[in-house]
């Protein structure tokens, strides 16, 4: 029997050797230490740590011939799936905005980075250009690729701030390798053109230790300054909410973009809700910046002023009017010895967070294990997954399926074995129950969940 035989005993996670990829997780705090250390047993042990997104452009190829380009960006990610096959799965696509060729999007994307394959865990990003109305968000297909780029999670996490920027690429579509995708795709744009532009990935670890909830308020203003010119000219307010990177880290990043209000001073943005992960990444003292622009149908902005509070001040407010200042309006008229107000106010109302027992928002995922057998590390694997896979996936003999329970055969049990044990020992104590051919199929899928 296997289980009793001192070559093939199942040799524990804690007697394994470390991680290679531990350094990565070295300076994440207790709470993501925990994540490193733990081994990859499944079902109420936390293997995982949640990581939150954003994309942001620079220098994008110009696309358009009487405008600017107007992009919007997805982003995939390849894991492992059954017996190591890789598939693509979409996480999601950006905002779209118009004519912008340094466009910073507010979505974020929310992923599960898990320690055995943080280098097999590629993240694909693909920018394009909207051209059809009414047609950004489910009809990628006809949208022109500006350029794509790809990283790996464990080179994301090991980048300076876990930010890295990459130039986009002409040849490199994203939309083609998603699990599901059929049909044709629009092409790149310019083809020849090498310069493309870049893309910036930011990188997020977020505080599980604090509870998950939904932040929900409703947002307007009033008295906002005129920025458009002319007889009757008012503004086009929009709001770009900017989450305060790290605590005292003085720099910003955009959670959030309103619509815009055209032709209004006095603009209602109607109630919104986000997940506070999202907003404030669990933290109810981080700082946020509200913004609120004048929007051009060049793709320029004028700035109108901002407020800076924080999810903690906001709670328990009925109605909170913040003075939204304008820096360089407040300097000038220091100067020149008059008097600077504010440039309009802006009126937080009805502000409220419900909290989530077990993060359970439908815009993250669910916490790891992901519930099914072939999405979990093979380590991970009790004697029934195993027994399950190979008869179930792979069609094997039933009564195989019995002999690797008999045997006592796991995920660590595999996995801990050499070649020549897996060929000379392992094979040999089940191949009562198979043919030669099906023994050469059970060697070459033990090989193939032995890769890592």
């Amino acid at each position: 029997r296997v289980h009793g035989d001192a070559s093939l005993q199942k040799r524990r996670f804690s007697n394994r050797m470390a991680d290679p990829r531990a350094e990565v997780f070295a300076n994440w705090g207790p709470a993501y230490r925990e994540v490193a250390d733990s081994s990859s047993e499944f079902d109420h042990v936390l293997e995982s740590a949640l990581v939150e997104i954003h994309l942001s452009c620079k220098g994008l190829l110009n696309t358009d011939s009487t405008s600017k380009t107007d992009p919007l960006a997805i982003l995939t990610e390849t894991r492992y799936r059954r017996a190591l096959k890789k598939q693509d799965r979409l996480l999601g696509m950006t905002e779209q905005v118009q004519n912008q060729l340094n466009p910073e999007f507010a979505k974020g994307f929310f992923t599960r980075v898990r320690k055995f394959d943080m280098d097999g865990h590629l993240l694909k990003v693909g920018v394009f250009d909207v051209d059809k109305a009414n047609s950004s968000s489910v009809d990628l297909g006809v949208h022109d690729l500006v350029g794509g780029a790809a990283v790996s999670m464990a080179d994301l996490l090991r980048a300076p701030g876990m930010r890295v920027e990459l130039r986009l690429q002409a040849n490199f579509d994203p939309r083609t390798t998603v699990d599901g995708a059929s049909g044709r795709v629009a092409g790149a744009a310019n083809p020849s053109v090498v310069d493309r532009g870049s893309v910036v990935i930011q990188a997020q670890l977020v505080n599980e230790t604090a509870s998950h909830g939904v932040a929900s308020w409703t947002m307007s203003a009033s008295d906002l300054d005129k920025c458009d010119s002319g007889i009757g000219a008012k503004s086009d307010p929009f709001v770009i909410i900017r989450r305060e990177a790290s605590p005292d880290s003085r720099a910003f990043f955009a959670v959030y973009r309103s619509p815009v209000v055209l032709k209004s001073l006095s603009p209602v943005w109607g109630t919104i809700s986000m997940p506070l992960c999202a907003l404030c990444a669990n933290d109810l003292d981080r700082m946020l910046s509200i913004e609120v622009y004048d929007w051009d149908d060049d793709g320029s902005t004028d700035f109108i002023g901002s407020a800076i509070v924080n999810v903690r001040g906001l709670l328990g407010q009925t109605d909170m009017a913040l003075p939204l200042i304008n820096q360089s309006k407040l300097n000038a008229a220091a100067a020149a010895k008059k008097k600077y107000e504010n440039s309009g106010v802006l009126t937080l109302s009805r502000f409220s967070v419900r909290a989530v027992p077990g993060g359970a928002i439908p815009e993250l995922p669910p916490p790891a294990p992901l519930g099914r057998i072939d999405l979990r590390a093979v380590e991970s694997w009790s004697e029934a997954d195993l027994a399950r896979f190979l008869t179930v996936d792979k069609h094997m003999p039933e009564a195989l399926g019995a002999r690797i329970m008999d045997q006592g055969v796991d995920g660590p049990v595999l996995l801990s074995l050499s070649d020549a044990e897996v060929a000379n020992d392992l094979v040999q104590a089940v191949h009562a129950q198979l043919t030669i051919g099906q023994r050469k199929k059970l060697q070459q899928i033990f090989a193939q969940l032995r890769q890592r």
